[in-house]
């Protein structure tokens, strides 16, 4: 009754409800924090996610495509849950995608690593056709020119070119030591101090989530750790 008298005595006066206020969407939220790890999300959110993950990694690749769009959406837009993404680095094809990923900076991280593990099957399949003579001559190249030569040879290169990174800002991020430095800082954190299991790993307000590998297993983890 009173709702029905005040919306009676609005159109009376000419005045109107205002509008409700938009909801703020906290995937826009990104910063880099001094580990060199990239945090999405409101900062004071209820539940603070860790996920480890490895460019290299299938089922990475898997939770990218079908985990984090559900996860992005439904916990991290309403300030429900923050992400941060740590790179566990697995080998020489991981440590340059990771670079590049990282290149543009934090605002284009995530939909450059959502695009190079959508092409994970092909760069990776590139990388494993790689002959002797082709790794022999990147075998004698210093370790900087090394992540160049391969990142070119399987496509990564010519991957980021097409989301509009220059070629000659990609060549600094794969020679960058200290960007190189805090990947390998997070992968010694991942590998030899946390001792994660595998990728993906998640940590859930600071403990590691067992048998959580993908979507189906994590979601009700968050739905829990929210009530």
């Amino acid at each position: 009754m009173m709702k029905a008298l005040l919306a009676l005595l609005l159109m009376l006066f000419g005045l109107a409800a205002a509008p409700a206020a938009p909801q703020r969407d906290w995937t826009k939220a990104v910063a880099t924090l001094p580990s060199g790890a990239i945090v999405i999300g409101n900062p004071q959110a209820k539940v603070k996610l860790v996920e480890y993950t490895s460019m290299t990694c299938p089922h990475c690749a898997h939770f990218a495509k079908e985990g984090l769009p559900a996860l992005m959406a439904g916990y991290v837009a309403p300030g429900k849950a923050s992400i941060e993404l740590r790179h566990a680095v697995r080998d020489p094809y991981d440590l340059a995608a990771s670079l590049l990923v990282r290149c543009a900076g934090p605002a284009a991280y995530l939909p450059a690593m959502e695009a190079v593990f959508a092409a994970q099957d092909a760069w990776m399949g590139r990388a494993m056709k790689m002959t002797p003579a082709e790794i022999e001559a990147v075998q004698k190249q210093s370790r900087a020119d090394q992540l160049v030569t391969v990142s070119r040879t399987i496509g990564l290169l010519s991957l980021m070119q097409a989301r509009g990174l220059a070629e000659p800002k990609a060549v600094a991020c794969l020679k960058s030591e200290p960007e190189q430095q805090k990947l390998a800082a997070m992968a010694n954190e991942a590998w030899s101090e946390r001792k994660i299991p595998g990728t993906p790993a998640f940590l859930l307000n600071g403990t590691i989530v067992a048998d959580a590998a993908d979507w189906a297993a994590l979601k009700p983890r968050l739905d829990a750790a929210l009530r």
